[in-house]
């Protein structure tokens, strides 16, 4: 994960690949709405065996048995450890020790986390001494599998070194991701040339390849090089400006400029005479910042005027303008997104040249927003002169010799020589260590692809021995950051099999130049993306994942980021397609991230959706987060549809006694052992393996599939962006037109996929084109019976079989959306199934007599309640979770009729039947009461038929919620309740029973006074005594206000004697906590409460009389280490390059001896985070703390 990168990622068709894929239909079409899975048990994983037509390919979905209730519910009390959470392990930078990861995996055990996947970086740290795959390094991840299998735990690894990429040493310059390069130069006719031809453009220091030599008829500017004018170059504030770099045609070598500040920065070209040009193109470094701009032009070098503006966030830039004449012309560069990098510029080229606008990006090696492909600029005619003609293309590739002689007999006429290549794109592994770094591997190649995993996933499966498979069970692919890449070796061949059709004499339109004409050009780019997204996903993906399960390993692959691949083709390779997700406060918006590798799991049968979790900024991270205050935003990624958190991150821990340790930069929470609060976690990661246990069972339940388009490197809608919109109350998967095409099929109305999964509508993407195979699917299903919303499509997005694919597309759509219109005419029958188009969701929906599957009922305040809804054989769970910080009673409407709701409690592993329901229609009401972030599982599954709900439920003759109504024993009806008076509740049978509370006693308030002891060197006195309940950020002494750690508060109180009597219960309330807590009463331990209300039951701990109540308190890291900021520092410090703040520059020489700091601090890290000017967070128990007494009313 590369922050700065994720920022920037802000602002299909034919059925071959996935033949290759995915598995046969099991179920032949058929809607099982049903249909369920479950985990295997823990350290057991199976795979289909690979399909019989394509030997050696696997299936990829994992076979699971089918699970029943009784055993879920089973193990709810108790998840199994399959479905724990996990971490993402980070070894940093050299620093592993024996004794660190012993602890390590004990604490993770311990505190219920599942297991570990091995990250091996380098973020800004000071190396330490074990190098990495040395002898040491592996003898030490033998030594994690091994206490791995001591403690029950699994562990992974990432694909390579580094967090991102697929690359390492031992990748070879062949074997490296490539990307087209050329050079080009005119000959005039006839005439013989024997001769050199230009050198290849390199991408990097690594020297390209040939892969064709093709000549044409010279077209309008092909003839004005810029060298050859020699203008001067001179730039805004640029130290060490050589600007013949710009033109040496070497992309090596580049200038640099300061970003603009005060004013912008430029670089300009001053020519002796006029110059005509309408294009500019420039070559950008990677490190350089996104960045806006203009293209200026003057006569005289004082008055410039802007010809057009730019915005640059990729390495390849081409600005078109009407043509201009002109002396002078500026490159300006207005903005940047950071100050903190300079701006490198390695190529800039200008001329009259006609060029296809973007054409790099176009070429493959960038993405762009998503486009209908009827930009003006393809309608407009470009003429003879401007333009290259196919037919008149000619081959010389074997007419040059090795060294690059060309032996031609040159037509009459200019002639344009264009030597086509390919050349490493120079990305590495990062951030891997120097001994761990090196290219990128071509990822369109599935040779390259397993050298790359032979070279290292396949050696630690050797070290593993026998645990391979079992403990050292997965293989990791992190999030692309690796950049682009458009050509591999065999790119033609694989390119004519796909696509139907040679594409050498194309090929200048990967250079810009267009050939036979804009709308031409523009399809053969579309369908050079389009290739390059299929062996992305067929030659590395789904190679990487069938080389994995080989050795026994599941895959995870996080299908998303800045790369030439179709998001969810990508993920749905993996064994467990994977998103990632950030702590950024009050902010949903990554749901779009999950939603998508969700729906690329239940698309392609896949089970389980991981996330990584609660990534974070520097902002949102530091030692700020805590169970509660991640839970929300938890669930919330729960009803996006992952099911799987792999927390980011735990950095190891090298040292048995350094707090809080180690770190992994600034970014993701901190999520070690050395955690305040880490001792007090279990309850909130049992919470979550419950959770994931019923997430994981059966299937996903969505009313809509909305298909994606068919262009490469497409990113899914989010959930905001969605058209046509869903209404509320609904949910949806976004679907594939590779896996529509061969997994998608029709039922009784319903659009089904061979693992159960059923969807009432299919709705299409908002562009007009699409190619003439899946056109010919969607009619089908529509003869089917299929309902389909979207408008009908114009024309093929493909060169392929151009034009008369065209007229097929428009034949079929006339013939299956007939006479609509969008307007007056929305809809039109086809077979036994419909076209709808300017029709809006709720109507169509509400046609086919599908209402809403979940409701919050008026009135809502604040966010409104999450769900999501799965299948499990023929019961229904529901998933509902309270985003806000206050308490929220709701009657939820849930689409289900004939079955009794049931409630069971993640937090606690309870489960009971719902007294007070109703059937309304379709729909059972179900009042639900859900405590701050709070959620519960809604499940649907014994039948209603004899059942007597309550219907209403008063207090002295006021409606009264019923959501916390319980059945006690001899099928009583019990209410646990602090308000005396009359209680009546009727049924739906109209009966109508009663209960009496008597009088209660007032909440009684324990005020102290409070002993507080802090444990020993922390820095706090061994105890203090508080009077009243404060923050330890108000108390006087230093240490106890910057104390972060946990202390223990204790005190006596006297048990009332009118809190005692029949059918009485006792609860104590603790009023605030800063953050989590564990209450002991009487010796006994009531457990931990780590989220409001933080409260727990004391019935059976209080005694008549004196009773001793501690309570331990648990805060966060951020006050002492603001504290220790007013000491002298102990460590020298260096700024930091990748990020704000700053880094040790060396280990300090008494950590490396094992001793106390010197200057008497508390807490060590090697990232700085905190000033004694940050503010601090109120910390310990704020109370007030009262026993208050309650009554258990049974209606008789």
């Amino acid at each position: 994960m590369n922050p700065t990168r994720r920022q920037l990622e802000r602002l299909l068709c034919g059925g071959l690949l996935l033949a290759l894929l995915l598995p046969a239909p099991s179920c032949g079409g058929a809607l099982d709405p049903a249909a369920a899975a479950a985990s295997p048990s823990a350290g057991t994983r199976t795979f289909p065996p690979a399909s019989p037509e394509v030997p050696g390919a696997a299936s990829l979905a994992l076979e699971h048995p089918r699970p029943d209730l009784e055993d879920l519910r089973r193990q709810f009390t108790q998840p199994p450890n399959a479905y724990r959470p996990w971490v993402l392990w980070h070894w940093m930078d050299g620093n592993i020790t024996r004794e660190g990861i012993s602890a390590d995996l004990e604490a993770m055990q311990r505190v219920g986390i599942g297991g570990a996947i091995v990250v091996d970086i380098t973020h800004e740290i000071p190396p330490g001494p074990v190098r990495f795959m040395s002898e040491e390094w592996r003898s030490l991840f033998r030594h994690a599998v091994r206490e791995a299998e001591r403690w029950g735990l699994e562990i992974g690894v990432h694909n390579a070194p580094g967090w991102c990429g697929s690359g390492g040493p031992w990748v070879e310059p062949d074997w490296a991701m490539r990307k087209v390069v050329c050079s080009w130069t005119n000959l005039t006719g006839p005439a013989r040339f024997e001769d050199f031809l230009p050198p290849l453009a390199k991408a990097t220091l690594l020297p390209p390849h040939d892969a064709v030599v093709l000549a044409f008829p010279a077209i309008a500017g092909d003839g004005a090089r810029v060298p050859g004018f020699k203008p001067r170059i001179t730039a805004s504030e640029a130290p060490a400006f050589e600007g013949r770099h710009l033109l040496d045609g070497n992309p090596a070598t580049a200038v640099r400029l300061a970003p603009p500040t005060r004013r912008p920065a430029f670089l300009q070209l001053a020519f002796d005479e006029p110059f005509a040009a309408s294009y500019l193109s420039a070559t950008v470094s990677r490190a350089t910042p996104p960045f806006e701009g203009s293209v200026q032009v003057s006569d005289n070098g004082r008055s410039f005027r802007t010809v057009r503006e730019f915005m640059c966030n990729r390495s390849e830039l081409s600005v078109e303008f009407p043509e201009v004449s002109a002396r002078y012309f500026r490159f300006v560069i207005t903005r940047a997104m950071t100050a903190a990098k300079p701006l490198e510029i390695a190529e800039l080229d200008l001329g009259p040249r006609f060029r296809i606008p973007t054409f790099s990006t176009k070429a493959g090696m960038g993405r762009m927003h998503p486009v209908d492909f009827v930009e003006p600029w393809r309608k407009r005619p470009v003429p003879d002169y401007g333009r290259v003609d196919p037919a008149q293309v000619v081959d010389l590739t074997d007419r040059m010799d090795p060294a690059g002689r060309l032996t031609w007999n040159v037509p009459a006429g200019l002639w344009t020589v264009l030597r086509v290549g390919h050349a490493p794109t120079g990305r590495t592994n990062n951030p891997a260590r120097p001994e761990a770094r090196g290219l990128e591997c071509d990822k369109l190649s599935r040779d390259a692809a397993a050298r790359h995993f032979a070279a290292f996933v396949a050696k630690l499966a050797d070290e593993a021995g026998p645990a391979a498979g079992r403990v050292f069970s997965t293989m990791f692919i992190d999030s692309w950051e690796v950049g682009f890449q458009n050509w591999t070796p065999g790119f033609r061949e694989e390119f004519h099999k796909r696509r139907g059709y040679d594409p050498l004499p194309w090929l200048p339109a990967m250079t810009g130049r267009v050939v036979a004409g804009a709308e031409e050009s523009e399809r053969f780019l579309w369908d050079i993306r389009r290739t390059i997204a299929d062996l992305q996903a067929e030659h590395y993906a789904a190679h990487m994942v069938q080389l994995a399960r080989a050795r026994g390993l599941q895959v995870l692959i996080q299908g998303h980021g800045n790369g030439p691949f179709d998001n969810l083709l990508y993920g749905a390779q993996a064994d467990v397609p994977m998103s990632e997700f950030w702590t950024e406060k009050d902010d949903f918006s990554r749901h779009s991230l999950s939603k998508s590798m969700a729906s690329a799991a239940h698309t392609a049968g896949r089970r389980r959706v991981a996330a990584e979790a609660f990534t974070a900024y520097p902002q949102d991270a530091t030692w700020q987060n805590h169970p509660y205050g991640l839970k929300a935003l938890g669930d919330g990624m729960f009803c996006a549809g992952v099911n799987w958190f792999v927390f980011h991150r735990f950095a190891h821990q090298p040292w048995l006694d350094r707090k809080p340790g180690m770190a992994m930069g600034q970014w993701g929470i901190q999520y070690e052992r050395t955690q305040t609060w880490w001792d007090f976690s279990k309850p909130w990661h049992e919470y979550l393996a419950r959770c994931q246990l019923l997430l994981q069972a059966g299937r996903f339940v969505a009313d809509v599939c909305y298909l994606t388009t068919e262009s490469a490197f497409a990113s899914p809608p989010s959930t905001e962006d969605l058209d046509p919109s869903l209404p509320p109350g609904y949910d949806y998967d976004v679907i594939h037109p590779r896996l529509f095409m061969d997994r998608m099929s029709v039922s009784n109305g319903w659009l089904t996929l061979p693992d159960g999964m059923g969807y009432r509508v299919l709705a299409l993407p908002p562009v007009r084109t699409m190619t003439p195979a899946l056109l010919r699917k969607l009619r089908d299903l529509v003869a089917g019976g299929a309902t389909v919303v979207g408008p009908p499509p114009l024309q093929s997005p493909s060169l392929a079989d151009f034009p008369q694919a065209d007229h097929d597309v428009q034949n079929m759509a006339k013939e299956l959306w007939g006479d609509t219109d969008g307007h007056r005419v929305r809809d039109h029958r086809f077979g036994k199934g419909r076209v709808v188009w300017g029709k809006p969701l709720q109507e169509v929906l509400a046609d086919l007599g599908i209402p809403p599957d979940f409701e919050q009922l008026a009135p809502v305040h604040g966010i409104p309640l999450r769900h999501i809804h799965r299948r499990v054989g023929d019961a229904d769970i529901y998933f509902v979770a309270n985003s806000n910080s206050h308490p929220v009673t709701a009657e939820c409407k849930f689409r289900v009729t004939g079955k009794a709701p049931e409630l069971w409690d993640p937090e606690t592993g309870r489960s009971r039947a719902i007294p007070a329901w109703r059937s309304a229609g379709s729909h059972t009401l179900v009042p639900l009461a859900l405590g701050p972030a709070g959620s519960a599982f809604v499940v649907f599954h014994k039948p209603a038929r004899e059942a007597d709900p309550v219907s209403a439920l008063h207090l002295d003759g006021r409606p009264r919620p019923a959501a916390d109504l319980e059945w006690g024993p001899d099928n009583s009806l019990e209410l646990k309740t602090a308000q005396p008076g009359e209680y009546s509740l009727t049924t739906a049978k109209a009966a109508v029973r009663r209960a009496s509370v008597g009088p209660l006693p007032k909440p009684v308030e324990i005020t102290g006074p409070w002993t507080v002891q802090f444990p020993s060197n922390a820095g706090a006195p061994a105890q203090i005594r508080l009077d009243q309940l404060i923050s330890w950020t108000g108390h006087s002494d230093p240490g106890v206000k910057y104390f972060s750690g946990t202390a223990t508060y204790s005190t006596t109180f006297e048990l009332p004697s009118n809190f005692a009597g029949p059918d009485r219960l006792l609860r104590l309330d603790l009023g605030r906590v800063a953050v989590i807590a564990r209450v002991l009463l009487n010796e006994q331990d009531l457990g931990i409460v780590w989220k409001p209300p933080f409260e727990v039951e004391v019935t059976k701990a209080a005694i008549p009389g004196p009773n001793r109540l501690e309570i331990q308190v648990a805060n966060l890291w951020v006050n002492r280490l603001i504290g220790d900021e007013f000491l002298p520092e102990d460590c020298e410090w260096r700024p930091a390059h990748l990020q704000s703040g700053r880094v040790l520059a060396n280990w300090p020489q008494w950590l490396v001896e094992g001793k106390p700091s010197p200057t008497g601090r508390i807490t060590f890290t090697p990232w700085k985070c905190w000033s004694k000017d940050s503010p601090l967070l109120e910390s310990g128990l704020l109370g007030p703390v009262r026993l208050q007494a309650l009554q258990r009313a049974a209606f008789r």
